[in-house]
């Protein structure tokens, strides 16, 4: 079974929802867009650091973009 949870992050004008899968480390990003990306083995109190944001924008660009190899889903 596949635990997923999904990080409650601010309100964005890009980034529609997270989740976080703990067991392989990956992140799936929904954009407003509809794509969805997953970002492989981002450490959990990066996952995290979405709940704490002022804006999951900034966050994102910060934190996960050009840091981890990724694949678009969608």
């Amino acid at each position: 079974m596949t635990i997923v949870e999904k990080i409650e992050i601010p309100p964005s004008e890009a980034i529609a929802s997270v989740r976080y899968f703990p067991e392989a480390e990956d992140l799936e990003v929904t954009f407003q867009s509809r794509s969805i990306y997953l970002y492989y083995h981002v450490p959990p109190v990066i996952a995290e650091g979405f709940s704490d944001a002022e804006s999951a924008g900034e966050y994102f660009h910060d934190n996960i973009l050009d840091r981890y190899e990724f694949a678009r889903l969608k």
